[in-house]
Protein backbone atom coordinates (compact mmCIF):
# COMPACT_ATOMS: atom_id res chain seq x y z
CA UNK A 1 0.00 0.00 0.00
CA UNK A 2 2.92 2.35 0.58
CA UNK A 3 3.84 2.19 -3.11
CA UNK A 4 0.31 3.31 -3.95
CA UNK A 5 0.67 6.40 -1.75
CA UNK A 6 4.09 7.11 -3.25
CA UNK A 7 2.68 6.83 -6.76
CA UNK A 8 -0.22 9.15 -5.89
CA UNK A 9 2.26 11.66 -4.45
CA UNK A 10 4.36 11.56 -7.60
CA UNK A 11 1.27 12.04 -9.76
CA UNK A 12 0.11 14.94 -7.60
CA UNK A 13 3.49 16.66 -7.83
CA UNK A 14 3.58 16.14 -11.58
CA UNK A 15 0.07 17.55 -11.95
CA UNK A 16 0.95 20.66 -9.93
CA UNK A 17 4.19 21.21 -11.88
CA UNK A 18 2.60 20.83 -15.30
CA UNK A 19 -0.39 22.98 -14.41
CA UNK A 20 1.86 25.64 -12.88
CA UNK A 21 4.07 25.80 -15.96
CA UNK A 22 1.16 25.96 -18.38
CA UNK A 23 -1.33 28.15 -16.50
CA UNK A 24 0.77 30.29 -14.11
CA UNK A 25 -1.43 30.80 -11.10
CA UNK A 26 -4.51 28.75 -11.93
CA UNK A 27 -3.82 25.88 -9.58
CA UNK A 28 -7.39 25.41 -8.35
CA UNK A 29 -8.16 22.82 -11.02
CA UNK A 30 -5.10 20.75 -10.19
CA UNK A 31 -5.88 20.87 -6.47
CA UNK A 32 -9.40 19.62 -7.23
CA UNK A 33 -7.98 16.73 -9.25
CA UNK A 34 -5.53 15.89 -6.48
CA UNK A 35 -8.32 15.95 -3.89
CA UNK A 36 -10.40 13.58 -6.04
CA UNK A 37 -7.45 11.21 -6.44
CA UNK A 38 -6.79 11.28 -2.70
CA UNK A 39 -10.46 10.56 -1.99
CA UNK A 40 -10.46 7.60 -4.38
CA UNK A 41 -7.33 6.13 -2.82
CA UNK A 42 -8.74 6.62 0.68
CA UNK A 43 -11.98 4.88 -0.30
CA UNK A 44 -9.97 2.02 -1.78
CA UNK A 45 -7.98 1.72 1.44
CA UNK A 46 -11.15 1.68 3.55
CA UNK A 47 -12.72 -0.99 1.34
CA UNK A 48 -9.63 -3.19 1.45
CA UNK A 49 -9.47 -2.96 5.25
CA UNK A 50 -13.17 -3.80 5.45
CA UNK A 51 -12.65 -6.87 3.25
CA UNK A 52 -9.79 -8.09 5.45
CA UNK A 53 -11.92 -7.77 8.58
CA UNK A 54 -14.81 -9.47 6.81
CA UNK A 55 -12.62 -12.42 5.82
CA UNK A 56 -11.31 -12.73 9.39
CA UNK A 57 -14.88 -12.65 10.71
CA UNK A 58 -16.03 -15.35 8.27
CA UNK A 59 -13.06 -17.55 9.23
CA UNK A 60 -14.06 -17.51 12.88
CA UNK A 61 -17.64 -18.61 12.17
Amino acid sequence: MSTTWTFIGILAGREIAINYLLNKGKLKTSYKLIAKDFAKVSIGLAISIFIVYLIQFIKTI
